[in-house]
């Protein structure tokens, strides 16, 4: 059963982040959405968690993040 990302622990973000396909899914979004990382970035250095979390949530359902994650063999919904 595909895992939600919301379901990913921290080991596991920390593992994706720090891998090939993670830079490569960081760099997609990033071309596209600096503004909408700098407020996740933000929000985290706040202390808001759960408003990085929607942030986070909200940014990964963009049509960039999910071609990304279709050509890294990641699953896409909707």
């Amino acid at each position: 059963m595909a895992q939600n990302f919301d379901e990913f622990s921290i080991k596991e973000a920390m593992r994706l982040a720090n891998s090939d396909a993670g830079q490569a899914l960081y760099s997609a979004i990033k071309s596209s959405h600096s503004q909408d990382l700098q407020k996740i970035q933000q929000k985290l250095a706040s202390g808001d968690i759960q408003g990085a979390k929607d942030a986070i949530l909200t940014l990964m359902n963009t049509p960039e993040a999910k071609k990304a994650l279709e050509n890294l063999g990641g699953t896409s919904h909707g």
